[in-house]
């Protein structure tokens, strides 16, 4: 049983993509990758490098990776919602309908130079701001964040 999972998604990488989400990002993460190996057994210097999910976390935290040198325009969903089935090692968890739920956001508003952190977390089906000393309740959260920093989800028992 483990805790909590950190996966690092980078936004840099969906240069092209306008509707972006954290779905996507997740697909690119879990993206098998050809590597050079040198096999000692078998000779070969080829072999692909797979990701998938070992143990099932009670917490998943997705800290989004962007380039703070530019001001970073692209809208990202955060899904309220993530499952994650197929990134799941079959071997090891034979589960279905994997799901998670935002519980939490951090957000970073700034440059490399410097910068404001803020969160929003949810507290019984309803939003708050967090920044600094103030907390506000949010009445109209919305999704679409091109300021997304980490997002916290926790599992959903089924």
């Amino acid at each position: 049983y483990q805790q909590e999972l950190e996966l690092p998604l980078s936004l840099e990488k969906e240069k092209n993509e306008t509707d972006l989400n954290l779905n996507i990002l997740l697909k690119t993460f879990f993206i098998d990758e050809n590597i050079e190996f040198n096999c000692e057994k078998c000779k070969s210097k080829k072999a692909k490098k797979t990701k998938k999910i070992c143990e099932l976390p009670e917490i998943l935290i997705l800290s989004i990776k962007k380039d703070r040198t530019v001001e970073n325009t692209k809208q990202l969903l955060i899904n309220e919602e993530l499952k994650l089935d197929k990134y799941i090692d079959k071997e090891l968890n034979n589960i279905n309908n994997i799901s998670y739920k935002l519980i939490s956001l951090i957000n970073y508003e700034g440059n490399s130079e410097f910068g404001h952190y803020y969160s929003f977390i949810n507290i019984q089906n309803e939003w708050y701001k967090f920044s600094d000393n103030k907390v506000t309740k949010e009445e109209n959260f919305t999704f679409m964040n091109n300021k997304a920093y980490i997002a916290y989800y926790q599992r959903i028992k089924h």
